[in-house]
């Protein structure tokens, strides 16, 4: 297995403010990421991670307007080192949609 180290590293987490997605964002936070894009409907639920490097940001994965305005927050970081490298290492996507 090729693991790869999280110690600094800049993540995005879809539905961070509840189940698999926080508990990604708390075990991210815990392993020593630099920063976690955090991402829900309400950003007001995420107060209760209460670190300084979540940045927590309105995203509801339907809206096509919202993910862009989520990829260039993103893109827009200081942790870029230079304008064509991405600042995100690691992603978790998982929308809660349902299809009927």
């Amino acid at each position: 297995m090729n693991a790869r180290r999280i110690e600094g590293a800049v993540a995005l987490v879809t539905g961070a403010n509840r189940g698999i997605g926080r508990a990604l964002t708390e075990a991210l936070l815990t392993r020593g990421v630099r920063k976690v894009y955090a991402t829900a409907r309400n950003p007001e639920a995420l107060r209760a991670l209460r670190d300084k490097r979540v940045v927590p940001l309105r995203l509801d994965v339907t809206d096509v307007d919202q993910i862009r305005a989520v990829g260039d927050s993103s893109s827009t970081t200081p942790a870029c080192r230079s304008p064509q490298e991405s600042p995100i290492q690691c992603s978790s996507t998982r929308p809660g949609a349902r299809w009927r």
